[in-house]
């Protein structure tokens, strides 16, 4: 059977949502490249079942964004995804190309234009962290809000707990005081989901297995890595804060400063702004959680600080 837009496909290689035709499959148009999977667009159906089946359990393993065509993108397996806090419902980001909706929240879409932005502003050109996460089926971040921005940081199994107004005052040994602003922040922990796909140092390619190594063999390989690592916890600590920290531009911290006499967080003026009260300062207006009306259900009453 022939499609009957066969003229166009000549001529137009890219059709639905920007997929690309691979016409040496099935022939002029019946056949579309989704990256991960190939799609027949004479019966409708996937010629395999979604790469990211399984963490989807309660959708059918040849489904297509979730059912909603008119809401959603196909992916090509991108996996930075950002939640609203009031419906709980996520939103697959695409670096520049995520295509906003009514019916998205404030944080999803100042979450959206926060990467954009990083982006933009060249932070990220020399590693490209954003990207990689997005196009990689084995790497999941989800972006989700944490409404008080005295505690806003850190990432946990992908879960990235961040707060638009929430920046990071840490301290020197000489005293001196570095700030990174929300935006920064949220850089730096997509940093640590980054280093695993990166693997600058080659840690993970030469990490033996314990299993057939032994233990000693084990511990040596363990020193050899602290010993990498100088002065920093871990290696990733090294490339976070010596590398990947100078896209921003706004100071290399010495260390994670995991405790409260090395680090502080502020509440910034915006999500770029590195200016702003600190918690411990006494003219702080916000004591903790954001003010109800930034993560209430209605969105379109709260205080933009994007």
């Amino acid at each position: 059977m022939r499609p009957n837009n066969l003229i166009e496909n000549l001529f137009i290689p890219y059709s639905f949502q920007g997929q690309e035709h691979d016409n040496e499959v099935k022939g002029d148009g019946n056949s579309v490249n989704y990256k991960y999977r190939m799609h027949d667009p004479r019966v409708g159906r996937f010629f395999s079942v979604d790469p990211l089946a399984e963490k989807y359990p309660s959708f059918s393993t040849y489904g297509y964004v979730a059912n909603s065509p008119l809401v959603f993108k196909e992916s090509d397996g991108r996996q930075i995804i950002i939640v609203d806090p009031s419906s709980g419902k996520e939103y697959l980001y695409c670096p520049n190309s995520t295509e906003i909706t009514e019916e998205m929240g404030e944080f999803v879409i100042g979450t959206i234009n926060t990467l954009d932005e990083i982006i933009n502003r060249g932070w990220d050109n020399e590693f490209s962290i954003i990207s990689k996460i997005a196009n990689n089926t084995e790497t999941t971040a989800r972006i989700v809000f944490e409404s008080d921005w005295k505690a806003a940081r850190g990432n946990s199994n992908g879960y990235i707990k961040w707060n638009p107004s929430s920046g990071l005052a840490q301290y020197n040994q000489d005293c001196s005081e570095i700030r990174h602003s929300p935006a920064h922040s949220l850089f730096h922990e997509l940093g640590h989901l980054a280093y695993v796909l990166l693997d600058p140092y080659k840690e993970y390619e030469n990490e033996p297995d314990n299993r057939v190594v032994g233990f000693e063999k084990w511990d040596e390989y363990l020193i050899e890595q602290k010993t990498k690592a100088g002065s920093y916890d871990e290696l990733s600590d090294k490339w976070i804060l010596t590398e990947l920290d100078k896209g921003p531009n706004e100071g290399i911290r010495p260390d994670h400063g995991l405790t409260d006499e090395t680090k502080e967080r502020f509440f910034a003026s915006n999500v770029f702004g590195t200016d702003g009260p600190k918690k411990s300062d006494p003219s702080n207006t916000v004591s903790g959680p954001m003010p109800e009306e930034y993560y209430n259900t209605d969105f379109s009453k709260s205080k933009p600080r994007f």
